[in-house]
């Protein structure tokens, strides 16, 4: 008779081991006297402790995998019973709360980021998702208290600084949100969204030669963003580029079919 298991029972099996070899380790160290004996068997201990985080974080990764293909009640399976044995692991209740703000339990989600705050207040990415969650609900203001909050403990978090540049321009902090983007720029040239939003914001206050070398740079980095087609088009249109202007406006019809066809749209933006 064969036994089978899943992936998750063989990482667990996989930690559990670990953590028996790091139980081991630390008894046997305290047992001996040759202070040799004791440095060997305490750095493999030490060596244990990596192993078993190894593990853990794998099954973490597979907790949230299996959230985002849709299958919320084997991710939480999984993450319940790291839970279990790491109750105080910050980044755990990170994944929690990302794991349900995919599935749209927004207020299970602000609770786990807010538990992780709590055990450790500089945690990467808690108030990043706390802003956004803000964002997506129109809470402008708390959104950028948040990513503000997260560039106080994260000052190179590029995301962070992109989203709230755009905050701020939702606000009609025209000059503040234009800094911020200029600043992810210089970080991340490659940045198509933050070429994007300063194009379109420039295009808003009449500077159109800038907005247009901004929304070119911004196509020319993500081709398949019809949004950033229509915002060039429009830039076109008002140079007078009527050819070019034409030309923007079939390529954003064209991707807004494929992306109808190519799949449903979302509940949230």
């Amino acid at each position: 008779m064969s036994i089978s298991f899943n992936a998750d029972e063989i990482l667990e099996i996989a930690q559990r081991i670990e953590q028996n070899g790091l139980n081991f380790y630390k008894a046997a160290a305290n047992a001996v006297t040759d202070p040799k004996a004791k440095e060997m068997l305490s750095n493999l201990a030490e060596w244990e402790v990596g192993h078993e985080k190894l593990f853990r974080d794998m099954r973490a990764g597979l907790a949230y995998a299996l959230a985002l293909s849709g299958r919320p009640d084997d991710a939480q399976g999984v993450i319940q019973d790291l839970l279990r044995t790491h109750p105080d692991s910050a980044p755990l209740h990170i994944l929690w709360g990302r794991a349900y703000a995919s599935q749209g339990q927004l207020d299970e989600a602000r609770q786990e980021f807010q538990r992780a705050l709590a055990l450790d207040p500089r945690i990467p990415e808690a108030h990043f998702y706390l802003g956004v969650m803000a964002f997506q609900l129109a809470k402008l203001d708390d959104a950028a208290r948040e990513f503000q909050a997260e560039l106080a403990s994260h000052p190179s978090d590029v995301r962070s600084r992109y989203h709230l540049a755009v905050t701020l321009l939702r606000k009609r902090r025209s000059e503040e949100g234009i800094a911020l983007l200029h600043q992810v720029i210089e970080a991340r040239p490659d940045h198509a969204a933050a070429h994007y939003a300063l194009g379109k914001e420039l295009l808003e206050q009449g500077k159109l030669e800038e907005a247009t070398r901004e929304l070119e740079t911004s196509v020319k980095l993500d081709p398949d963003a019809a949004y950033s087609h229509y915002q060039l088009g429009r830039a076109y249109t008002l140079a007078g580029r009527k050819q070019d202007a034409e030309r923007e406006f079939q390529f954003t019809e064209e991707l807004k079919k494929k992306a109808r066809k190519a799949f449903p749209p979302p509940l949230q933006q």
